[in-house]
């Protein structure tokens, strides 16, 4: 079995800029699939998973943060095919995947993207979402503490956010510090964290999976 060191995936965590990283994932789409399949990065099912756990199968809206090719909103639709799921990535490439993902019945599964980059100015709605879902996208190179802050403004007040963050992007970035203070300002309650690893082998890359509610 392949692991993410046979793809030199590392490369991705190194770079500097939001350009390059747009390139980077443009050039990187069309494999990206079958990539996850043979390194059995599951990590976007299992957040998808823990999502499904609290949302009902309502026409709640659901924003993806990071969607990528889609493979979670793939797997949340699954589970809550009543969900209205938007997706919001940096990679144009990505979102054209993205969005060919459908259901069994032939509906898709996402409503409508975003192709921004949320390190700066976003068109997002604010507080138009019940609930946030986001895997793979908090990692070093990618988003950091602040942008997790920055995003709790697309909640509705009430709604709930499931966010992986990359173990030691958690530790380098301070994650801990930043939500404890998020918590004493008011901004966010419920927190629950806990520990995975984002893939069904014995590649080790320890995520944390953050939960919490918007005051």
């Amino acid at each position: 079995m392949k692991t993410p060191d046979d793809f030199s995936v590392d490369n991705v965590y190194a770079y500097g800029s939001s350009e390059d990283l747009k390139k980077y994932y443009n050039d990187w789409a069309h494999q990206y699939d079958e990539y996850t399949e043979q390194v059995q990065y599951v990590l976007a099912q299992y957040v998808a998973m823990c999502a499904a756990k609290h949302i009902p199968d309502t026409d709640v809206q659901v924003l993806d943060i990071g969607c990528g090719t889609g493979i979670v909103g793939e797997n949340l639709a699954a589970r809550r095919p009543g969900a209205l799921i938007d997706g919001v990535d940096i990679s144009k490439k990505m979102i054209n995947l993205a969005k060919l993902k459908s259901n069994p019945d032939g509906s898709l599964c996402y409503r409508n993207f975003y192709c921004q980059d949320l390190t700066k100015q976003s068109t997002v709605i604010k507080e138009q979402y019940d609930f946030l879902v986001s895997a793979g996208t908090f990692t070093l190179g990618h988003l950091g503490v602040n942008d997790l802050i920055y995003i709790i403004k697309y909640l509705k007040s009430g709604g709930k956010a499931f966010v992986s963050v990359k173990g030691d992007h958690f530790e380098s970035d301070n994650f801990s510090e930043e939500i404890d203070k998020a918590i004493k300002e008011g901004l966010i309650k419920s927190l629950f964290i806990h520990e995975t690893n984002a893939y069904n082998s014995n590649f080790n890359a320890l995520n944390k999976i953050i939960t919490f509610t918007k005051i």
